[in-house]
């Protein structure tokens, strides 16, 4: 496996492009080849512009057409306390976001989240996570969590669209209570236009998207997170390839490698 950088010019911020292969011989020069590649097309990503501003900026100097569009909204539900708990476990932003809008976590309770970016949120409404998971490997957080947790009280706030994953792993292990503190709205969205590549933040975008679109027989789908993976695989799409992280680097990475 090797990973190089390479700028669109000298002024511009270098992207990561990531190339792996059984066999080493030749892999810098076929590194070279993908870091040179002339590229063009359009991509649409599944979220607001202002959350994807450099990696937008990374793929326009390399000549792309990005389209930044948010597909599903959320909104908060009211919710009562569910009382004493050992940890609180966030799977997302949005989950930070709309429970911490309307509660605070007990100062006894630890803290748990899934991804740099749900930790980063708690971070910024100054809970500090005792345990942070690798968003992109959901089955391992789980187990890792379990040794953690076990025989504890787990409250996870979540959305109405949960896919429950980490749940349904600790369920047999721990004491697991759910908490909803909003629910999502798949916004309507129509495309004119074809993609080369479409970025899915979560399954609720992917099913948002093809609520009124389809996509092309050569259409590269980034899968955010294993459940979008696993939503993308349920719906028939062939071949769908799971971001190398959620952070704009690590996505612009995904999109020049497979580009």
């Amino acid at each position: 496996e090797l990973t190089v950088a390479k700028a669109a010019t000298d002024v511009d911020l270098p992207v990561k492009l990531k190339i792996s292969s059984l066999h080493p011989t030749g892999l810098a020069e076929k590194a070279e080849a993908l870091a040179n590649k002339q590229r063009s097309g359009k991509i649409l990503i599944s979220r607001d512009r202002s959350e994807s501003g450099l990696m937008i900026r990374q793929l326009e100097a390399y000549g792309f057409v990005v389209r930044a569009e948010k597909l599903i909204e959320t909104q908060a539900v009211p919710f009562e306390s569910l009382g004493e708990a050992d940890w609180y476990f966030f799977v997302s932003r949005n989950a930070v976001k709309h429970f911490l809008a309307q509660a605070s976590i007990p100062k006894h309770a630890q803290v748990a989240a899934v991804g740099a970016g749900t930790a980063q949120s708690l971070l910024e409404l100054g809970y500090q996570p005792d345990f942070v998971g690798n968003d992109t490997q959901i089955a391992q957080v789980a187990h890792d969590f379990k040794v953690l947790a076990s025989g504890k009280k787990i409250v996870f706030p979540v959305g109405d669209r949960s896919r429950r994953t980490v749940q349904l792993a600790l369920e047999a292990h721990a004491a697991v209570q759910e908490l909803q503190v909003y629910e999502t709205k798949l916004l309507d969205k129509a495309f004119q236009e074809a993609f080369d590549a479409i970025v899915f933040s979560s399954p609720s975008t992917a099913e948002a998207y093809f609520k009124h679109n389809s996509i092309g027989p050569n259409t590269l789908c980034i899968a955010m997170g294993a459940t979008t993976l696993a939503y993308l695989n349920e719906k028939g799409i062939t071949n769908p390839v799971p971001a190398l992280g959620f952070d704009e680097s690590a996505l612009a990475m995904t999109l020049f490698s497979n580009l």
